[in-house]
């Protein structure tokens, strides 16, 4: 019995040590949970000018930090904020406003936040002075490289891009960037975009043409005046511009120059607010008319709105806002389209974007990103869930988008030929002809010909078109065709095969390469004269008409050819390239190529017949049993890449 009872007992105490155990392990990870959730400081607030209106885009930092974001449509925004940071300053400036600064222990959870109005001050600085303004426009210009950063920098950026027609969004779509942003330095580069979190929303109308844009997210490095160096900032295009002096603001204790600026020409004008001390611009703003006729659209009028904030001694793009309107061909019907990037956090450090997950300049946004689903918020970031919901346009979210089959054929071209680039380059052969004197007798259809000739250099040399097709990130085919560029010699072949695409430099100027194997169709000869009493021969049933023909004697052959090839961006659209490749022939065939000198060089007929007894070719003046092309098989190309899809 009294075992019996020992057992019960040791099975009740075992069991509620395994219950305390289980509730322990709940009430630590309850625990952690709390303390992890309570790292973070959340401030939400509202920015009001004095009579009580919301203040947009207002700048809204933590200072010693990269932390911050900026006020949406309603004046309102959100911070999260890691604890650390709680004694620390929250500072909120819009340029003609009064600042605001607290530190952030002492903040409630929700404030309002009311701004002063600055007035314009002239001063006693004699603006009637020529070299005034000029003074102030070269220290701004020429203090770019000292007041922004020097290196690559990285950002988390939220972007959206949306079009409408009258009071109707057609197209939202949005996402969380990783942005690792080039040097100001370096106005050839652009950097690389990846895309973190994502969401879109179409409407249901199907009246208006889908207008699909290539680079949108890009914009937040191509589109800025400050990196790219605009026309309206150089001091060579001064005399292209009226520059007006307005006054200058105190803001952020400092004070700010306001110069306006309108084009002598065309319809550009803006104003630039530049610091008076750093000489850095604050913010610039324009607006102008283009009037450009493209593909599907024409463009009427577009504004752009830059802000800048200091961090580090250096100032980065704060938020960047593009409005543009269009007249849509296909619809007959004018639609606004709107880009809104704002920067919400600077890191210390650069993460290198892999190839495999950078944004292409050249893809289309729309088509990265994801459907929407609720439950897919900016819960970590520093952007209200508002500002990308639009509030009067929600009954539109739960529609499905169906567009015709006009508009999928569309979506589906733009698509496929969004994977096609090419490419220019011009090339060499080292050590190819044999230099001396040539002379050559054949025979065709019971005709004798000769002709005689003179050989200076040893080089062929040749110009290429190549053209790609991308079938992934890293998988391309392509076909390339060559011709010679002098009269000396001649070139002309064809490769189709396959390129392994990959990024050798990830960080800085980019560099790219290409290793390549493909079929090769090679024909290669030396000049031996022309025919210049026949207008007309005939060689395996095709004619050449030509006022002189050209006769070379060479090798017929086909191979394989390895490459490998680097090139750096010039633009988004252009890139410069250097090439080697090695050629393995495997059937080689002596012959004579026979080609029209005159003409449209991309419709010259040629032709060629293999060398036989017929044929007498004479060097230096002794008889040659061979064409005396010793093949080289190493080739060297440099040139320029154009393309659609370069990234």
């Amino acid at each position: 019995m009294y075992t019996k009872y020992g057992i019960w007992a040791f099975i009740w105490v075992n069991l509620i040590i395994q219950y305390m155990y289980r509730n322990l392990l709940f009430i630590i990870i309850i625990f952690i949970t709390n303390i992890a959730i309570s790292q973070n400081i959340k401030i939400r607030g509202k920015i009001l000018d004095q009579n009580k209106q919301a203040i947009i885009y207002a700048n809204i930092w933590i200072e010693k930090t990269g932390i911050g974001t900026v006020s949406n449509t309603d004046g309102e925004f959100i911070l999260n904020i890691p604890e650390k940071y709680k004694e620390n300053t929250l500072n909120i400036s819009y340029i003609g406003y009064s600042s605001y600064t607290k530190r952030i222990s002492k903040l409630l959870k929700y404030n309002t936040y009311t701004l002063k109005t600055s007035q314009n001050i002239l001063g006693s600085i004699d603006v009637n002075s020529g070299d005034f303004v000029k003074s102030i426009l070269e220290n701004a210009y020429n203090s770019i490289e000292r007041n922004y950063p020097k290196s690559a920098t990285e950002y988390t950026v939220f972007y959206q891009a949306r079009s409408s027609y009258r009071d109707s969004i057609l197209n939202v779509a949005e996402a969380i960037l990783q942005a690792n942003k080039s040097s100001y330095k370096s106005r050839s580069t652009v950097g690389q975009i990846k895309i973190l979190e994502s969401r879109k929303y179409k409407n249901t109308i199907d009246t208006l043409s889908k207008i699909q844009w290539y680079g949108g997210a890009y914009q937040y490095f191509t589109s800025e005046n400050v990196k790219y160096r605009s026309k309206f900032l150089k001091p060579k295009f001064y005399s292209k511009y009226n520059y007006t002096y307005k006054g200058y603001i105190p803001y952020n204790k400092t004070e700010v120059y306001i110069i306006d600026f309108k084009s002598k020409k065309g319809s550009l004008k803006g104003t630039m607010y530049i610091d008076k001390n750093s000489y850095a611009y604050l913010s610039i703003d324009y607006s102008y008319t283009s009037n450009t006729n493209e593909l599907h659209i024409k463009r009427l009028k577009s504004r752009k709105r830059f802000n800048y904030f200091l961090y580090q001694k250096k100032m980065h793009l704060k938020n960047c806002i593009i409005e543009s309107y269009i007249f849509d061909k296909t619809s007959q019907k004018e639609l606004k389209l709107e880009s809104i990037f704002l920067t919400t956090e600077v890191k210390d450090s650069l993460s290198p974007i892999p190839f495999d997950e950078q944004l292409l300049s050249t893809d289309i946004f729309t088509i990265k990103t994801h459907k929407f689903d609720s439950s897919n918020t900016w819960t970590g970031y520093n952007v209200l869930k508002k500002d990308s919901v639009f509030i009067g346009q929600k009954d539109f979210l739960k529609r499905d988008y169906t567009p015709s089959d006009k508009k999928k054929f569309i979506d589906y071209l733009i698509k496929y030929m969004s994977k096609f680039s090419m490419n220019f380059s011009v090339g060499f052969i080292p050590m190819q002809n044999q230099v001396g004197n040539y002379n050559l007798i054949f025979q065709n259809n019971n005709k004798t010909y000769t002709t005689s000739s003179s050989i200076t250099n040893k080089q062929v040399y040749f110009y290429t078109f190549s053209y790609y097709y991308q079938l992934t990130r890293k998988h391309q085919i392509f076909y390339t065709e060559s011709e010679n560029l002098s009269n000396q010699n001649f070139l002309n072949n064809f490769d189709l095969g396959y390129a392994y695409k990959l990024r050798v430099k990830n960080t800085g100027i980019p560099i790219y390469s290409n290793l390549s194997i493909a079929y090769s169709n090679q024909k290669i000869g030396t000049f031996t004269g022309n025919l210049n009493d026949e207008k007309t021969i005939e060689i395996n049933g095709r004619e050449l008409n030509s006022d002189i023909i050209a006769s070379y004697v060479g090798n017929k052959s086909q191979g394989l050819r390895f490459s490998i090839d680097f090139s750096i961006p010039i633009s988004e659209t252009l890139q410069f390239f250097v090439e080697g490749s090695y050629y393995y022939s495997l059937i080689n065939t002596e012959s004579l190529f026979l080609k029209e000198k005159s003409g449209c060089i991309f419709t010259r007929k040629q032709e060629n017949m293999p060398m036989n007894e017929g044929q007498k070719l004479t060097y230096n003046g002794s008889e040659s049993i061979n064409s005396r092309i010793p093949v080289n098989n190493f080739q060297f190309s440099i040139g320029i890449k154009w393309g659609i899809n370069l990234n």
